[in-house]
């Protein structure tokens, strides 16, 4: 259903909202969000690259217009830090600025052991565990087969071990949020 909203130069927009897809469609600014994507990597069939950030950036610049008091942590992960942290400036201005508290850059090829988005989030389980039962929002995107089934293990394991009841209970905490609009992935 359109509504109307006013910009800041005095113009009336008709906008829609579709679904729950994005970087923070529905997302309070006052409540706290962790956002997970893997940066651009693969090729798309296209020949180019497929880039998985652009939905947080939108989300951090909307949060920063809107004055957004809840904390934003950012996971993104990548091959290499020299040729594929492409929004490194945005996302260092961003915390500068306060609009987000926490980053963390995940690149798998330049250490001798490769380290994706779902080891970051289970070596912070704990925190991202606080996050999540605080009535913060998890956001991911990314590819589905590697890391949306990498990162939705990992959050698994996190619950299971934060909540007693094991993994069929963590798999309906998980659901729940799901329901609740407190996780949402693009997945593709």
């Amino acid at each position: 259903m359109p509504w109307p909203r006013t910009s800041g130069c005095g113009l009336e927009l008709a906008c829609r909202a579709r679904g729950k897809r994005g970087g923070g469609a529905g997302h309070c600014p006052c409540q706290r969000a962790l956002s997970a994507a893997r940066g651009p990597g693969d090729a798309d069939p296209d020949g180019g690259r497929r880039h998985r950030c652009p939905p947080f950036r939108a989300f951090l610049e909307e949060r920063a217009l809107l004055g957004a008091t809840g904390a934003h942590w950012l996971i993104v992960g990548d091959r290499q830090f020299h040729s594929d942290f492409l929004y490194q400036r945005e996302w260092l201005d961003y915390r500068r600025k306060g609009v987000l508290q926490r980053l963390d850059a995940v690149f798998s090829r330049d250490a001798p052991r490769k380290e994706y988005v779902q080891h970051r989030l289970l070596a912070a389980s704990r925190e991202v565990y606080a996050w999540l039962a605080e009535g913060g929002h998890l956001y991911v995107c990314g590819d589905a087969r590697g890391m949306g089934e990498g990162v939705h293990a990992a959050l698994l394991t996190i619950v299971e071990r934060a909540r007693p009841g094991g993994r069929e209970r963590a798999a309906d905490y998980l659901r729940a949020l799901m329901a609740e609009g407190r996780y949402q992935r693009d997945l593709y």
